[in-house]
């Protein structure tokens, strides 16, 4: 009798429940739920499309701007290339916030009032942003101080870091070097201590020729001339100025060399000096001019 008048207690229960949960699941206005989905829905769609045309005519007519505006014979290429970068990079994080901004109007929430009553350093701490701002001030820095250009070979060092490469932009959070086996490095601008840049300035590469007691010094000096007069006129663009030819020079170690100094920016050396060294063994081995067998020593 006892089980019996428990059983029907539960069931009794049970059915109270059940009778609860239908009629809560009836007062649920279904259409209107499902009408603010959909219409919240297209809003999204349609504030989506319009900031992606925004983005990509933005993008356009910044291209076109920077495209009209290196034209100018006077502005510098690389300079011209770093603003655009940095324009670029800008011109995205403001339309990712407004983006951003504009959902989240649409869900109903009220961000300018959170902003308003927060503060706007309360929101950036609150949400981590403070290497965002070490990262924009110091980007600011690099691109008024000039440190480096797009295109510039430099060298990044630190918080434990060394890096070396050409840059490929300037943004204003992070800066992207491609290192010279393909990698491309994404550095906090706040991370950059110290920058050596060397494209900013001319160097001086000389190629030593190393003599034997039977070289022909004459006929050697006479060749090295020709081979430099040649270049001068055909690397010219690549060269600040022409090449030298500085004589008979001996070496700490006794050696006597003949020398030839080569100017010319960083990025260029190299080709430069390969070029040099390619003509200079050509001619030398038409005249049949007997060298060591390391005839020369490229250093800077």
């Amino acid at each position: 009798m006892f089980l019996l008048t428990t059983n029907t207690q539960l069931t009794a229960q049970m059915e109270k429940q059940v009778n609860v949960f239908e009629r809560l699941w009836q007062k649920i206005d279904w259409d209107n739920i499902l009408s603010i989905i959909v219409s919240k829905s297209l809003l999204i769609l349609i504030t989506s499309i319009i900031f992606f045309v925004f983005y990509r005519v933005g993008k356009v007519i910044l291209n076109r701007s920077f495209k009209k505006y290196s034209q100018v014979n006077f502005v510098n290429e690389t300079r011209t290339m770093t603003v655009k970068k940095l324009t670029e990079s800008i011109f995205q994080y403001a339309v990712l916030f407004f983006y951003i901004y504009t959902v989240l109007s649409i869900f109903g929430i009220p961000v300018g009032s959170l902003i308003a009553g927060a503060g706007i350093a309360g929101i950036a701490l609150g949400l981590g942003a403070q290497g965002f701002m070490n990262d924009l001030i110091t980007g600011m820095f690099i691109f008024i101080e000039r440190q480096f250009d797009v295109g510039d070979r430099i060298k990044i060092q630190g918080n434990g870091l060394t890096i070396e490469g050409n840059v490929i932009s300037i943004g204003i959070r992070s800066t992207r070097v491609k290192d010279f086996d393909g990698s491309i490095h994404f550095i906090p601008n706040r991370n950059i201590v110290m920058v050596t840049n060397f494209s900013r300035s001319e160097i001086r590469t000389n190629i030593d020729f190393q003599i034997s007691s039977n070289t022909d010094i004459d006929l050697a000096e006479k060749l090295i001339l020709d081979v430099n007069r040649k270049l001068n006129q055909k690397l010219n663009s690549k060269m600040t100025r022409s090449s030298e030819y500085l004589g008979t020079i001996q070496l700490p170690t006794g050696q006597i060399v003949l020398r030839t100094a080569i100017y010319s920016s960083n990025l260029e050396s190299t080709a430069l000096t390969a070029e040099f060294n390619k003509a200079y063994f050509e001619a030398f081995q038409n005249e049949k001019i007997e060298l060591p067998d390391y005839f020369y020593n490229p250093h800077k």
